[in-house]
């Protein structure tokens, strides 16, 4: 919902929100008066952190969140210890809206996974309610939130992570989430917590079911909500770290030992796995319709493959694009704006080549997200919202 580099930018590969909280402090610092110089050398050490350096990386945003609540560095403690629980309090909504735009959410300090529906937005982030030595939030402290019903009520959280929410997806009743050791399923209304699988790489839902690649077998699964059973789809081909699901269909990224471009990979309703895209570079992430398979690489191009026609991947946008959420009527896009360090909400219809863009924003959007009534987003600092026209 997730490495975003140059044009991406947050360490999706990976999926590590300590990754993604680094690269936050770099951004949002190079944009606000900084040359451009400045945010070259961002992305290069967003790169550097992500691909390279995960677990030093991990530690230093860490102990930098421990110290922005209060704390020094030192005073970050770990206190993971799986299993998840339920609460119902959090930060207050406030009133951030930009111009002309409805902010569902305020004061996050970024929020990663942000997926919607039924009028809903769903977001993982640090815990108001959990204590660390020297400051609120703990690195190991997360919790999935969903915004507001109205404006004056305080965004509420679904469930609290005691190891930290690596994806989460969303079923029409139900939200999954992945953490390092289990899949959980939670309602979304709040409620308990119950595990369905153990430790996967990539979460996907449709209306038919969740998915997963289960790196014990090398298989890509099924997990039907309705009988609570899980069924090996196909073969994995690799290890995955991007899926997507539209109906009974699933499409994933899968990377060969050693190899470091993924294959893209199609199941179209229940049937054999068909390879649609051999080495098809650092998938980042990918999406799937009725009709198409979409897929975002590290240098911010994202593709599209008509499943109808058998025709080759198409290239919709050859740079720039930060994320991507597939709807029924096509992709939105959130990109970035290179001189201004802002980005662009855009449209491309089914079937089209040609983006429309919907709202400009000063801030570097971290995640896009969509349902039947609106176009989500998340920056550093809030959730926001427009209407589907």
């Amino acid at each position: 919902m997730a490495f975003r580099l140059p044009g991406e930018l947050r360490g999706r590969a990976t999926r590590d929100p300590s990754h993604e909280r680094l690269s936050r402090r770099l951004w949002p610092r190079a944009r606000r008066g900084r040359p451009t110089v400045t945010r070259s050398i961002a992305r290069s050490l967003t790169m550097l952190c992500v691909g390279f350096m995960p677990l030093a990386c991990a530690d230093r945003a860490a102990s930098e969140g421990a110290t922005e609540k209060g704390g020094s560095e030192g005073d970050a403690e770990d206190t993971t210890g799986g299993g998840a629980s339920s609460s119902t309090d959090g930060p207050p909504a406030g009133d951030c809206s930009p111009t002309g735009m409805e902010a569902v959410a305020c004061d996050y300090s970024g929020a990663w996974e942000l997926r919607a529906s039924n009028g809903r937005a769903y977001w993982i982030a640090g815990s108001s309610s959990a204590t660390c030595p020297g400051g609120p939030i703990c690195s190991s402290a997360l919790a999935l939130f969903r915004s507001p019903g109205a404006a004056a009520e305080p965004a509420a959280i679904v469930a609290e992570f005691a190891t930290t929410p690596r994806r989460l997806a969303l079923s029409e009743a139900s939200s999954f989430v992945a953490t390092d050791e289990a899949v959980f399923v939670v309602p979304s209304e709040g409620g308990s917590a119950s595990m369905v699988a153990g430790a996967v790489e990539g979460l996907a839902t449709s209306s038919e079911a969740a998915f997963w690649a289960d790196p014990a077998s090398s298989t890509i699964q099924r997990f039907s909500e309705a009988g609570g059973t899980v069924a090996d789809v196909a073969p994995s081909e690799g290890r995955v770290l991007a899926i997507g699901a539209s109906g009974d269909s699933v499409a994933w990224a899968a990377y060969p030992p050693s190899e470091t471009s993924a294959d893209v990979w199609l199941v179209s309703q229940g049937g054999a796995p068909v390879l649609v895209a051999a080495d098809a570079g650092l998938v980042l992430t990918i999406g799937v319709s009725s009709d198409a398979v979409v897929w975002t690489t590290m240098d911010g191009a994202l593709f599209r493959l008509d499943t109808t026609s058998g025709s080759q991947p198409a290239s919709l946008l050859d740079s720039g694009v930060l994320d991507i959420a597939v709807a029924s009527d096509g992709v939105y896009v959130a990109r970035v704006e290179p001189d201004s360090g802002g980005s662009t909400i855009e449209h491309i219809p089914t079937g089209s080549t040609t983006s429309t863009s919907l709202a400009t924003v000063e801030e570097l959007i971290l995640q896009i997200a969509v349902d039947s009534t609106h176009v989500y987003w998340a920056d550093a600092d809030r959730v926001v919202r427009i209407p589907i026209e």
